[in-house]
């Protein structure tokens, strides 16, 4: 496969299949069941929430294969110093440029993505769940009355790098590194501070008889994190790629009460960023403010968004001091790009290819965002993705994805927060 086949893959409408029913369910809870017995008789005992199938993700994602790759690129955490980040950030849509193939209306792996083997293939699965999981998540949160932009960000980041509630060397955690991966956080049409927060936990195999005990472990980890007193809603994600093509399953472990609205307060911004503390109960949960925490994690992802478009400004403005501290950024040249979504600001790199071309990467951000992210304002930014995202409305779903433009033109994806990412060969 060459560089303008494997573009063109990229571009390709595609349909993943899904499941979530009551049958998967009850073979998840079984699971789950089986896994709670073995740790009590160890003296642990897992977080747990009732399982139930996930709304408007049972009968499978429309796509492409580019919106995939970009949400695994916008879901890395940025906390690679510049000396390798400058391959680095390109690092998901380069590995994996030519491992899909397109057939009929379905998404398989290549030739190439078959031949990947043991730990390598491993990590392309895990991987992969993660570009797909975050898509079946945004299908999910729409469903549930998400109307604007959503911001996704890694929650690992927000706990141990953004007010360091978890100090992982203080001793004190009891079960370790068991919390879902990702917020999904959007916001609420009743107030410019008013947000709802999902969490989302995306697993990968290449085994389908993996991902019912994927899924079990996963509702565990969503379990794992209580704000403002009870785990938010969240959706558990389970992507398998084999012979037989990429497909996903997805289970939703319900919130306990209708507790995922939350309204920040200047309060709760200003203590965003001063040290604070939690401990992991018994149960195996961390217990945070939900107010506090979604505002740190808020900053973080306005922060990681301008990172990704090369606004280092903006990105410590809104990242944490220990982040900053990581990435010791270059100043690079950023450029301008069109595209039917409005105009770009961003950085873009040459890279070289076997077949002698090169590819031409763009990552940016819609202008107007990148302009309130300069700003500093947490409502400058909401209200610039708003505006955004209602300015896409062709792209508020993935249901109905376009037919490829099979020209030798860019392909070009965008997320509602208004990032973009867009690639083109260059002769």
């Amino acid at each position: 496969m060459n560089l303008a086949e494997a573009l063109i893959t990229m571009a390709t409408p595609v349909r993943i299949p899904g499941q979530s029913d009551s049958t998967l369910v009850a073979d998840v809870q079984n699971e789950l069941n089986l896994m709670s017995t073995k740790a009590a008789s160890s003296g642990q005992v897992l977080p747990t929430k009732p399982l139930s199938p996930a709304t408007g993700v049972a009968s499978g994602l429309a796509t492409r294969p580019i919106d995939a790759l970009h949400r695994l690129a916008m879901a890395t955490r940025p906390l690679i110093s510049d000396d390798v980040y400058s391959w680095y950030r390109h690092w998901s849509w380069l590995r994996y440029l030519g491992i899909f193939d397109v057939s009929g209306s379905g998404l398989r792996l290549s030739a190439a993505g078959l031949k990947v083997r043991a730990n390598q293939r491993r990590v392309m699965s895990e991987e992969l769940g993660v570009g797909v999981g975050i898509l079946v998540a945004e299908q999910w949160c729409r469903h549930l009355g998400a109307t604007g932009p959503i911001v996704v960000v890694d929650v690992d980041l927000a706990l141990y790098e953004g007010r360091r509630w978890v100090d992982l060397h203080a001793g004190k955690l009891r079960v370790g590194g068991r919390q879902p991966d990702y917020l999904m956080i959007y916001p609420d049409r009743s107030s410019s501070r008013t947000f709802t927060f999902k969490a989302v936990e995306c697993k990968g195999t290449v085994s389908p008889a993996n991902a019912r005990g994927q899924l079990a472990r996963a509702a565990t980890q969503l379990a794992s994190l209580s704000l403002g007193g009870s785990p938010p809603q969240g959706i558990a994600v389970g992507t398998i790629s084999d012979r037989a093509g990429i497909r996903y399953r997805a289970v939703d472990p319900k919130e306990d009460s209708d507790s995922d609205v939350v309204t920040i307060s200047d309060a709760d911004l200003r203590r965003a960023r001063q040290p604070a503390g939690a401990e992991r109960s018994d149960a195996g949960v961390i217990s945070l403010p939900a107010g506090e925490f979604i505002a740190n994690s808020l900053l973080v992802g306005m922060g990681t968004l301008a990172d990704y478009a090369g606004n280092l400004p903006a990105a410590a403005e809104f990242l944490p001091p220990a982040t900053r501290e990581r990435l010791q950024r270059v100043e690079r040249d950023r450029t301008t790009r069109e595209t039917e979504d409005g105009q770009f600001v961003g950085v873009e790199q040459l890279l070289p290819t076997p077949g002698g071309e090169q590819l031409r990467v763009f990552s940016g951000v819609a202008a107007a965002v990148d302009t309130a992210l300069t700003s500093g304002s947490v409502e400058a930014v909401r209200t610039a993705q708003v505006q955004f995202q209602q300015g896409r409305p062709s792209r508020m779903t993935t249901s109905q994805p376009q037919e490829p433009d099979l020209s030798d033109g860019p392909v070009v994806a965008t997320s509602s927060d208004g990032a973009v990412l867009i690639l083109s060969r260059s002769r």
